[in-house]
């Protein structure tokens, strides 16, 4: 496969990999961040494939294409290494160490027995082993099932409402939402979260009906959960549903509320920074959206707006909600992903068909990318396969991110470079690149890509 028609800008790929082979080694706590190392020596390569190794499998997604990943190469053997020589480490690795002290969880093996296999005899202990994997279609059912004994179980209700909302059953998740009064419904368990109150239920129907465009009904569900003693979830909400009515004094209050009480959330001074632009107070408005890219780096809505992307309000808060989609669509990938190294392919396909539901392509990548942990000409003809019909930076990722495993680096950059075109947004394109002109000195590409998309101090 030739690379897109509209690839004819000149590549910053072609000027790097004149100057050596690039060792890349990926290095990230969470899907938003990519670290990258060049080296034009034999000795400084080898030391960044070991560390690549090591580090790839905390990385989330990469991208980038500009040719055939079977056709323009020397072919690469399929032959399957010992597990001790993989190509890719496996993902799942990383969420062990969150899993030992509340689980009691410490290897592979540990994790595969802990899995529930009769989802009807589970219990709210499986379910939050289950979140860790990011398993919402499991987690639907074990809540499901724990409802149906007990309709008076507060996290059940809750959690339930919340699964069907993430994975798009907006109606399902009113069902539930409306069965049993918010003020019967009791916390069963304590260890379930601190922050779980009656309120929760009318915050969350208020945000569902957001969605739907039922505005009134969604107002009222707000203000009956700040009756009900909300004061994190419900005033932001209702902070959103005034910005839409253009009530800006009065959402701005709610909002201060909501940072008061939570200052960490990047979405509420995204939100403040929408309203400050609303009254004319661009300098608020920059540094709000600043601070919600210190928040959270990767909140690419903050990134448009400082930008200077002009949309409406409706607009600009579908624009948090097609981010929170991708979120998740991801997190069903690596819960697919999960599942595969366990040696689980029917969680594993139930895991990848919802994320492709929301959004195609991270599913995809994922696959491509299990498939390369032991044989990675496979994945890159597979992954030449997917992108005949699924045009998706993840998928393009998940090729440059074997390429670089190879040591293959001048390829593995055109795709990176072209996923950073498709995706300008994206802070992890922009890291990559940005630690690749570091690594080469080159100060007029580093100050280029840092100008694109500046960090708060």
């Amino acid at each position: 496969m030739g690379p897109p028609s509209w690839y004819s800008r000149p590549s910053l790929a072609c000027r790097l990999a004149i100057d050596g082979q690039l060792g890349l080694w990926f290095n990230s706590n969470s899907r938003s961040q990519r670290t990258v190392l060049h080296s034009a020596s034999r000795p400084t390569q080898a030391i960044c494939a070991l560390l690549y190794g090591a580090a790839i499998l905390s990385c989330a997604t990469s991208q980038g294409p500009a040719h055939s990943p079977t056709t323009d190469e020397q072919p690469v053997s399929t032959k399957a290494p010992e597990p001790a020589k993989r190509l890719l480490s496996q993902p799942i690795e990383r969420v062990l160490p969150r899993l030992n002290k509340r689980f009691g969880i410490n290897t592979v093996a540990d994790l595969k027995r802990a899995i529930p296999e009769e989802l009807s005899r589970t219990s709210r202990v499986d379910a939050w082993l289950l979140r860790q994997l990011f398993d919402f279609p499991s987690i639907e059912q074990v809540y499901g099932h724990l409802l149906l004994k007990d309709p008076y179980d507060l996290e059940a209700a809750y959690r339930l409402a919340e699964t069907q909302y993430t994975l798009g059953d907006l109606e399902g998740a009113l069902v539930t939402l409306r069965r049993t009064p918010p003020e019967k419904l009791i916390l069963r368990d304590g260890r379930a979260s601190g922050l779980l109150r009656q309120s929760g239920i009318k915050s969350l129907e208020c945000e569902i009906l957001r969605l739907q465009g039922k505005t009134p009904q969604a107002r009222q569900a707000c203000e009956n959960a700040i009756r009900m003693g909300s004061k994190v979830t419900a005033p932001f909400l209702l902070a959103e549903l005034l910005f839409l009515a253009g009530d800006d004094s009065t959402a701005l209050q709610h909002v201060a509320e909501r940072i008061e009480v939570q200052p960490d959330f990047g979405t509420s001074y995204f939100l403040q920074g929408l309203i400050y632009s609303q009254l004319h107070r661009s300098e608020d408005a920059r540094k709000a959206w600043l601070t919600a890219l210190a928040k959270n780096h990767g909140y690419t809505p903050a990134r448009m707006a400082l930008d200077g992307n002009k949309l409406s309000r409706a607009e600009w808060l579908n624009v948090d909600d097609q981010f929170r989609k991708a979120e998740t669509a991801e997190e069903l990938s690596f819960c697919g992903h999960f599942y595969l190294d366990l040696d689980i392919p029917d969680r594993a396909e139930t895991c990848f068909r919802a994320a492709d539901q929301i959004v195609a392509g991270p599913a995809a990548a994922q696959r491509i990318l299990h498939k390369a942990e032991t044989d990675p000409a496979g994945a890159l003809r597979d992954a030449d396969a997917v992108m005949k019909t699924v045009s998706h930076q993840d998928v393009q990722g998940a090729v440059a991110r074997i390429y670089l495993a190879q040591q293959r680096a001048g390829e593995a950059l055109k795709w990176a470079e072209e996923a950073l075109y498709r995706d300008s947004q994206n802070p992890k394109f922009n890291q990559l690149a940005t630690e690749v002109c570091s690594a080469l000195k080159d100060q007029y590409c580093i100050v280029h890509y840092r100008a694109a998309h500046p960090r708060s101090n």
